[in-house]
């Protein structure tokens, strides 16, 4: 898969922990844990704004108008940032909001979680958050039957048939769950069955192509896993000799490009597909 672009985020060292394309040759990055800016970059890595919020960022989307929606890591809020950069408020969820992806049908799911801590307990709440285009709830996907579906849910995405992928955090139980959006369960991949990688599956960001296949970061192993629509371990797309390092948040842009954010602060580009996602 060929690079289109690498450039490193000036003034820090930290991890980029959320990437938000709004075409394809800018996006909205967010580096570090506990940070209140978020910026926007072209893809040869000038920097053209800075919005300062009142929350810690944990997450960012983009609407389909184009505006940007951004989750907190200490408060249940999700601000947006309109495209004068305004900051507005956008919903108070009951929950702490994580990982978020709105669809094309202007539907808002949300990692929410009632404590970041990692370990599951019998009392915890775990769930995903479907939200109006306009921060309303309208519905919360935590079961399948007696199957409880997640532990510590980070990041979501959707795939072209409307199923939703779901990075899991969960102590001890690092895994991707795949459900449609009744909340029935598709698959959870822990990992290729077949090939033994150098450190454990370690999933953080994630997203889908046109074809139904989930592109999945593994920081540990410094790659991005390809799963197909069942669940099946199709192949690494990319590893350490693209570049990778330590890669986290990950998005496609409408043209088909890969945008990668990793643990040192840098950007990479790279041209996945031809069509319109």
């Amino acid at each position: 898969m060929g690079s289109v672009a690498a450039f490193k985020i000036r003034s820090t060292a930290d991890t980029i922990q959320a990437i938000a394309p709004i075409s394809d040759t800018e996006a909205w990055v967010c580096c570090g844990w506990g940070t209140k800016d978020v910026y926007l970059y072209n893809i040869k890595g000038e920097r053209i704004r800075k919005v300062t919020l009142d929350i810690q960022v944990d997450h960012m989307c983009v609407t389909p108008a184009g505006e940007l929606l951004v989750s907190s890591y200490e408060d249940k809020y999700i601000r947006k940032v309109n495209k004068e950069f305004v900051v507005c408020d956008f919903a108070m969820p009951h929950l702490y909001p994580g990982g978020m992806v709105m669809t094309k049908r202007k539907e808002l799911f949300v990692c929410a979680v009632d404590s970041y801590t990692t370990r599951r307990a019998d009392h915890s709440y775990r769930c995903l958050l479907k939200m109006s285009e306009y921060g309303m709830n309208m519905d919360e996907i935590d079961e399948d039957g007696d199957t409880i579906l997640f532990g510590a849910p980070y990041r979501v995405a959707e795939a072209p048939n409307k199923e939703l992928c779901v990075t899991d955090r969960e102590e001890g139980k690092l895994r991707v769950t795949r459900i449609d959006q009744e909340g029935y369960l598709k698959f959870v991949y822990k990992g290729p069955k077949d090939y033994k990688t150098k450190q454990p599956f370690n999933p953080l960001g994630l997203c889908c192509d046109r074809s139904n296949n989930l592109l999945i970061s593994d920081w540990g192993n410094h790659s991005v896993h390809m799963v197909n629509g069942d669940g099946e371990f199709l192949g690494f797309i990319l590893s350490q000799k693209d570049g990778l390092f330590k890669p986290n948040a990950m998005a496609l842009d409408k043209s088909g490009q890969l945008w990668i954010g990793d643990g040192n602060a840098t950007v990479r580009v790279y041209k996945y597909g031809k069509r319109n996602y």
